[in-house]
């Protein structure tokens, strides 16, 4: 429950169709306007009629999962193909992958040590305050974020690569403050503003995505590329 974990909350889902499937679950339920919502951090108010009511003013849901190339038809359908839906969604999309051998050399434990530190030291860091706090860009970072945005096309073929374009460049906003956690985390220092190496990183993130969200679009649009 959110309102118990203000933190936010994280949902992971085997199979993503299965997720989108139960928008539909309830007639009307609204949780796919939710969903959208969420994302931009819009405060959540719900009133019950059991006269208790919850609002929390500053929400996160993460939701991970997985999905067959063959299903992502479904992730475009009843609309989600114009409201902003799909560009909202991180895809992962490996090109042409071989067979996976079966390997009994093990993980250097090294290197999940480190990495258990990392995600325990960053839960650490979000626990020692129950408000939000603002991690500014320093100057240098904000310039280039700022001039690397002004530059970006304002003209598409297609409709979906602006939406595509508009969310990744929040995304990389987002990715900014991540990659400057995890480094001076890593560092051991306190997070105290947004660097142009986190910036840099957070471009090239975008770009990674672009591509993804790119492949996925014109997975589901090919077959009907003429209409």
């Amino acid at each position: 429950n959110h309102a118990n974990n203000n933190r936010g909350l994280y949902i992971y889902v085997d199979e993503l169709k299965g997720w989108i499937k139960n928008f539909n679950r309830y007639n009307n339920s609204g949780e796919e306007e939710i969903y959208l919502s969420l994302w931009s951090g819009t405060t959540i108010s719900s009133d019950r009629a059991s006269g208790k009511s919850t609002r929390i003013k500053d929400p996160f849901i993460g939701v991970i999962g997985s999905a067959q190339i063959s299903v992502l038809n479904s992730f475009a359908k009843d609309g989600r193909s114009n409201n902003g839906f799909m560009d909202r969604l991180l895809f992962v999309y490996p090109g042409d992958l071989a067979p996976i051998k079966w390997n009994i050399a093990q993980v250097d434990k090294r290197i999940l040590e480190n990495y258990f530190n990392l995600i325990s030291n960053i839960i650490e860091l979000s626990s020692e305050s129950e408000t939000s706090k603002i991690i500014n860009f320093s100057p240098e970072a904000k310039d280039y974020l700022f001039n690397w945005q002004n530059k970006r096309p304002v003209k598409f073929l297609f409709e979906y690569e602006r939406s595509i374009e508009v969310k990744l460049q929040q995304y990389a906003i987002r990715f900014s403050l991540l990659l400057q956690i995890i480094n001076d985390v890593s560092m051991n220092k306190q997070v105290t503003k947004i660097e142009i190496a986190s910036v840099k990183g957070a471009i090239k993130l975008f770009e990674y995505f672009k591509n993804n969200a790119i492949k996925v679009r014109e997975e589901i649009t090919k077959k009907d590329y003429v209409e």
